[in-house]
Order: C-alpha cells, then structure tokens, then sequence
C-alpha cells in the first residue's frame, strides 16, 4: 500500500510540476497561448479599437444607452459628414428588445400592402435586421438584441438607418429603386465611419461589394452628384449619368446585374445559414453578374 501511494505521489508530483513548467512557458511567452489572427480579423480589430477610442470605450448594456449615447453619436456624425441633413429629424425613433422588435417590424411591413412574394422574403430577413426605416414618414426602429456587445455594432446600423430617414422623400420615388438605397447607404455609411476614425471602414460594410461597386460609380460621376442624387432619390437623373459616363444602355444593363447581386446574394446566405465559409456561400448567378458588372466599371480588367 505504501510502496502504491509513493507511486501515486511522484505522478501527482510529476504532473504539478508539469503544470506550473507549462504555465510559467507561456506566461513568459504569452503570444503562443493565443490564436494567430487573419490579416482581415486584424484590420477589423483596428476599427472596433478605433471606433472604441472615439466612444470612450462604452460596451451598450441596455437600451438607455443605445437612445442616450448611440444615437446621438450617430446623428453628429452624419450631420458632420454632410451638413445639408443637419435640419433633418427622423419622424420618430425607437429602440426595441428583439422580440417586440421583430413583432412591430412584421407589423409595419404588413400594413405597408405588400405582394405575397415581398412578405415571404422579408419574414426571412427581419431576423436579421438590426434596424429598419419605413419611409416615407421616417420612422426608425432600431434592434436591441444583447448586452455587452460592443458600440461599433449598434452605431453602424443606427448611421444607416439616420441616413435613410433623413434622406427620405415625401413620396416613394419608383425611379430610384430598393438595391440603389440599400447599396448608396451602405457607401455614405462607410464614409461617415472611415471619416471620423481616421481610416478605411469598407471591410465592415453590410455590402463590402456594394461600396466597392457605389464607389466606382462616385468616381465616374463624382462624389457630390451622387449624393445629391442619393439625396433627391432622382432615378432619371442618375440613369442620365451613367449612360454618359458608360455609354447608352449601360444603365438599364448594370441595374439588371446589380439587382441580381442584392436579391441573390443576400438568400443565397439566408438558404445555406451560416454558410460554407465566412457567413457566405456560392451562387453562379451572383458570381457571373458580378463579374459583369466590375467589366462595365473596370473595362481593362481581365477575367
């Protein structure tokens, strides 16, 4: 018995020596212990801590603080990027837990007369949603969905949804449709990010590709004139713009792949969850417009 215990003593013993060996190997070399980070999660970790720093490093742990600290931040920012929206206000603005949330956005969306083929899509993508604008009254809800998450989550959709209240019009333009709003206001969003951080916001976009695509197009017609066709919502205007810069026709040919891409791509992830890598999936249709689209933008580009 004895001779068993002084076996069991020196395992212990070995074990505990081992253990303390192993902690104080990678106390002295703390860099092992941790996960060798992507060059695209480093850049992304560079924007939470910037956008930290801006904020005075606050984690939202209740609603208060999203109508008390968020919203505020958000509205001077985008009044400081583009004065012209200053004298704007939201017809309304609330903040909501996820389940009150999902059920007031149903609502609304229901009492806004849609076909049966927009209620089903958008059943599936108000989960989703961590805010929604119904113009043109600009009433804005924002999602509360969890405590300790950090600023960066709840600014940027309450900067996108103040852009689309304040940019919205008394009458629902028909000529400027759903995929150049959602697509514009994901560009001027990134641009009131990257402008009050100090560097380029585009790998936290809703749309990382939108931008990219808004931007190529700011470039041909310039940034001022699409603002203010962002701002008018004048879709004649801006199909002028683009057949001049790309040649006739080129409006109706880059909308018809730029709707794929929106509609597409988007439940291309709702249908495979969580996706096969990185949230997102594979869609042919997506990927041959897309690559349509960047040859009517980058007309040297080989592919």
């Amino acid at each position: 018995m004895k001779k068993f215990l002084k076996v069991v003593g020196a395992i212990v013993a070995v074990l505990i020596l081992a253990f303390f060996a192993l902690a104080a190997y990678f106390y002295f070399n703390p860099e092992l212990g941790e996960e060798e980070l992507t060059p695209q999660q480093v850049e992304i970790q560079k924007i939470y801590d910037a956008i930290e720093t801006q904020t005075g490093n606050i984690n939202i742990e209740s609603i208060d603080q999203i109508t008390s600290v968020v919203v505020p931040i958000a509205k001077q920012w985008v009044t400081g990027a583009f004065p012209i929206l200053a004298g704007r206000t939201p017809n309304s603005l609330s903040v909501l837990e996820q389940d009150a949330f999902t059920l007031k956005v149903t609502e609304e969306y229901a009492n806004s007369n849609m076909t049966d083929d927009d209620s089903l899509e958008i059943s599936v993508a108000i989960e989703r949603l961590g805010g929604v604008t119904f113009c043109p009254d600009a009433d804005v809800f924002l999602k509360y969905s969890r405590g300790g998450l950090y600023t960066l989550e709840y600014l940027h959709t309450a900067i996108h949804e103040l852009l689309h209240a304040l940019t919205c019009e008394t009458t629902i333009s028909k000529t400027f449709p759903a995929v150049w709003e959602e697509y514009f206001t994901d560009y001027f969003t990134i641009r009131v990010l990257s402008k009050n951080i100090g560097m380029n916001a585009d790998i936290i976009a809703i749309s990382p590709e939108g931008v990219e695509i808004v931007r190529h197009l700011s470039r041909l017609i310039g940034d001022k004139e699409l603002f203010n066709i962002y701002l008018t919502k004048d879709g004649i205007a801006f199909k002028r713009l683009v057949d001049n810069a790309l040649g006739r026709g080129s409006y109706e040919a880059l909308y018809a792949d730029m709707d794929i891409v929106f509609r597409q791509s988007d439940y291309t992830y709702i249908e495979n969850g969580e996706g096969e890598e990185n949230g997102t999936a594979s869609n042919p249709r997506v990927d041959e417009a897309q690559k349509r689209i960047d040859a009517r933008l980058n007309p040297g580009q080989r592919y």
